[in-house]
């Protein structure tokens, strides 16, 4: 959340856009002047003092306006020009324009209606038959998804702040369509009618809002369309409404109803309980006319409301202060001064905000070809003493700007994960550990995972799900039938299982891995901090099995890797412990890391065993290779440039520490092998992918590592050099791995975030249990002594896979 002095930081700014705009920038034609004019003030509610910006644009009445997923971009669409504008949130300076008149494809939009945010910067809007994806760093403008068979008259559009789901209100059919917008597909969603739906919205924790204007209500859809609250009514009193015009939410939750009738926004929490409200009806100073639109940003600390009231007519920002809605204070949005050329090859480009004693470098990073947000506190001296070479950049294919923020942030020693990820959740309830606050920024993944689960609970119908309870006449002699979904109990802090033990290697193979020893971390965690008593489950495989069902029951599957469209809950790998890595930790530390960084090869460096993805992914052009490792290995085999060595014979981990770059790649699924050359202080290279582990989400592009494959395979070359040129930059970046595995992925790190997980979980679970329930009992201990050659599963430090 900006600091509270920010309003008079962006009070001046806007007085000297406003300046700009006047002078220099009208004389040489960067301003319109039928469609600007100078800002104004007046006050909206007694007690707070409120400011307004205001703009000529036309057609406000039917305007819609849109919040970038980090609150730094305003997009407006403006229906009949059939084009979406963006400008900068803080001090409204445009930025660019996508959209033009035509018949749908190629950049032109038919009928736009509605706009979205979508993932990592993404911004989306329905047309006619259509929702498409525009991605500012690049400029390009795909069709997402749709049809006119499956989506004929989209009117509404709301994204899931943290899946890759899209919401959009057909009015043909009046009905409600769920998207996936990676693979453009439609998704199981059982929509009841909803006719004359107004206003659309989705909730922190991926419930879906919809208003009736007609009928002054409010409905919440759970994630699978099943309806569960309603609240609002007819009338002018504090939860009621006149004609509800847009909604918003925030990460708490808190949603936000504008009434264009009354001319207020009144927030409630997401059971529908009132807590305040803004604004009322009028032409006076703190009044509003007539808002049709709003958006609000993640941290509600913004609201952006277009008023279609008399003239002048307003785009208006609101600023909330760190009480909340109830506290809003108001700083003026400034005119529009210039156009800002966005430079993208790979995706990256900062910005500069105030943060207290230094500066925050926000960075806008490409993954898979879309952006995403972050930002890393970083002192202005340090930052001013680290960037990187601008010509190295360029020629590396990398913006110029990005060299120095990803180098002040990484040379600059900035904190290994940044609070902004996890300022919205905090545990709370429970006693947490004081040694597991250190790893707070891990714990965001927790809330994440369980939000599928926020609306509805977890019951004993959803572990049913995952394997049924084992009883006397269950076939156990190889552990639980099927032997891949393995249901537990936490019984007073002792793992036992319920569902016939775990895969049984009767023919004495080796398998007992990825389930034995991820549940023995559970029983480290549950023996060390203590966990709450519940049923829970866990999966055997490298990729999440759980995907959601329109009116059945969801399981909670516990696993190590998933993609973004799996419903599965992240624990650690087990290989964690499986392959010693503490000990790995430990050696690391003990012999210096290697050799010292300037005796080095500086060149990339990979062995790989030939595991080919689950899951190919793909580069910008649309490229998939069959089997990444592969391609990785014969494109350095057949280059000429000499700046990898992949293709050689096998090698260990610890003698591999003596290049200064690594290459990590997906294996089947995740492959461990990130987090043990994290530790070494090489500089990680890490493959573009959708796959993610419990930790991903805490790691930082350009700081903890270097993304590539976005441009293809052959883009490795350019990092190579790239970081041959700017050589502090890629030893920073290997030092933030380093510190980042040694601080948070050892043993205390992934326990403390089981812990969290547990208590996370404990609070949603709908039913308590008592050990009599189950007819068979196992006790983990009992079952890994009997069945597990566990003496056999040990790190070999020179481990390469």
């Amino acid at each position: 959340m900006r600091q509270a002095s920010c309003a008079l930081l962006l009070a001046a700014l806007c007085a000297s856009a406003r300046a700009e705009c006047d002078d220099a920038s009208k004389a040489a034609g960067a301003c319109k002047v039928e469609d600007l004019e100078q800002p104004h003030e007046r006050t909206l509610k007694p007690g707070a003092e409120y400011t307004f910006g205001s703009k000529w644009f036309r057609d406000f009445e039917q305007a819609k306006i849109a919040l970038d997923l980090s609150g730094g971009y305003a997009y407006l669409l403006e229906p009949s020009r059939y084009r979406v504008q963006a400008f900068t949130a803080e001090d409204g300076k445009y930025i660019q324009s996508f959209g033009k008149k035509g018949k749908n494809g190629g950049g032109n939009l038919a009928g736009p209606s509605a706009v979205a945010p979508g993932e990592e910067g993404s911004i989306f809007v329905a047309d006619k038959c259509a929702l498409y994806k525009f991605e500012p760093a690049t400029g390009a403008m795909t069709m997402a998804a749709g049809s006119c068979e499956e989506l004929s008259e989209p009117t509404l559009l709301a994204g899931d702040r943290f899946e890759k789901w899209m919401y959009a209100y057909d009015a043909a059919t009046q009905k409600l369509r769920k998207f996936d917008t990676e693979e453009g597909s439609p998704l199981a969603f059982d929509s009841p009618a909803l006719p004359g739906a107004s206003a659309l919205a989705v909730g922190a924790d991926g419930g879906v809002y919809v208003a009736f204007a007609d009928r002054s209500e409010i409905i919440k859809l759970d994630p699978l369309g099943k309806q569960i609250r309603q609240w609002g009514g007819k009338g002018s009193g504090d939860g009621q409404f006149e004609l509800i015009s847009d909604l918003a939410c925030d990460a708490e939750n808190n949603v936000f109803v504008l009434d264009a009738s009354q001319g207020r926004v009144q927030v409630f929490t997401e059971q529908g309980e009132y807590l305040t409200s803004l604004g009322s009806k009028g032409n006076a100073d703190g009044q509003l006319k007539r808002p049709t639109s709003m958006d609000v940003t993640h941290s509600a600390d913004s609201i952006f409301i277009i008023d279609d009231g008399k003239p002048p007519q307003d785009m208006t920002f609101v600023k909330g202060g760190a009480e909340g809605p109830a506290g809003l204070a108001r700083v003026p949005w400034s005119t529009i001064i210039s156009l800002c050329c966005l430079i993208a090859i790979l995706g990256l480009y900062p910005s500069v905000h105030s943060s207290g004693g230094g500066m925050t470098l926000g960075r806008r990073t490409s993954v898979n070809g879309k952006l995403q947000s972050r930002d890393v506190s970083v002192p202005v001296a340090a930052a001013a003493g680290a960037a990187a070479k601008p010509a190295a950049a360029a020629a590396a294919g990398l913006p110029a700007a990005a060299g120095p923020t990803a180098a002040a942030a990484a040379a600059a020693g900035a904190d290994p994960s940044s609070r902004e990820t996890t300022r919205w959740f905090k545990p709370t309830g429970y006693d947490l550990p004081a040694e597991c606050w250190k790893h707070e920024d891990m714990y965001a993944m927790v809330f994440d995972n369980l939000r599928p689960w926020m609306a509805r609970g977890i019951t004993k119908a959803d572990l049913d799900a995952c394997a049924p309870a084992a009883t006397p006449e269950t076939d156990t002699k190889f552990g639980t039938p099927g032997g891949m979904q393995f249901r537990l109990l936490l019984w007073e802090n002792e793992v036992i299982i319920t569902s016939g033990g775990i895969r049984r290697q009767t023919d004495g193979h080796g398998h007992e891995g990825l389930e034995y020893y991820q549940i023995s971390q559970i029983q480290d965690a549950a023996r060390r901090f203590g966990l709450p008593t519940m049923e829970f489950a866990v999966g055997f495989g490298d990729l999440g099995h759980i995907r959601g069902s329109m009116d059945g029951p969801l399981c909670p599957l516990m696993i190590y890797c998933k993609q973004p469209s799996n419903y599965d809950i992240l624990i650690p790998d087990g290989q964690f412990t499986q392959y010693l890595y503490d000990k790995w930790l430990d050696k690391n530390r003990k012999d210096g890391y290697g050799e010292p960084w300037e005796e080095k090869t500086d060149k990339a460096i990979g062995r790989y065993l030939t595991y080919c993805s689950y899951v190919p992914q793909t580069d910008r052009h649309g490229r998939a290779e069959p089997c990444m490792r592969n391609a990785y290995v014969n494109h350095s085999r057949d280059s000429t440039s000499g700046l990898t060595e992949l293709d050689g014979p096998g090698m260990s981990l610890t003698e591999q520490r003596r290049w200064k770059y690594s290459l990590h790649l997906d294996g089947l699924g995740c492959s461990n092998r990130l987090q043990k050359i994290m530790a070494t202080g090489q500089t990680v290279i890490r493959q573009d992918s959708n796959l993610t582990e419990f930790f991903y989400a805490a790691l930082r592009p350009w700081v903890h590592y270097v993304p590539t494959g976005y441009n293809g395979v052959e883009e490795v070359d350019r990092i190579v050099q790239f970081l041959r040129d700017n050589d502090d930059l890629a030893r920073a970046i290997g030092e933030q791995a380093r510190r980042f595995a040694h601080e948070h992925l050892n043993e205390e790190g992934r326990l403390c975030y089981i812990k969290v997980l547990f208590e996370e979980m404990k609070k949603l679970m709908k039913y308590e249990v008592t050990a009599d329930d189950f007819p068979v009992k196992i006790s983990y201990d009992e079952e890994v002594k009997q069945y597990v050659p566990m003496e056999k599963s040990h790190m070999i430090i020179a481990n390469t896979t």
